[in-house]
């Protein structure tokens, strides 16, 4: 199940958003962290906002790397001895 798809153009309509749906589905939720993150980085940059906002409904990592909420996963907090609520 897809959320968000208010954000993008109706299905068989655009191929750039139905290939980013079909990938969304198929690809991203077998990428590990790391994997995920070089996808952001490498593809991120040059999607649209409502591409972004779809992604954000449809994947945890986009908003813990993205620029939508800049949280720094607990993990990386935790490695630099630092407490979670704190920057």
């Amino acid at each position: 199940m897809l959320y968000g798809e208010r954000y993008l153009i109706e299905p068989g309509r655009c191929l750039r958003h139905d290939k980013l749906r079909k990938f969304v589905v198929e690809t991203l939720p077998y990428y590990d962290y790391e994997q995920t993150l070089t996808f952001y980085t490498a593809v991120a940059p040059k999607m649209t906002i409502e591409e972004q906002a779809f992604l954000g409904c449809n994947d945890r990592f986009f908003l813990l790397k993205g620029e939508i909420l800049r949280i720094e996963p607990l993990n990386a907090r935790k490695k630099r001895g630092l407490p979670a609520g704190e920057q």
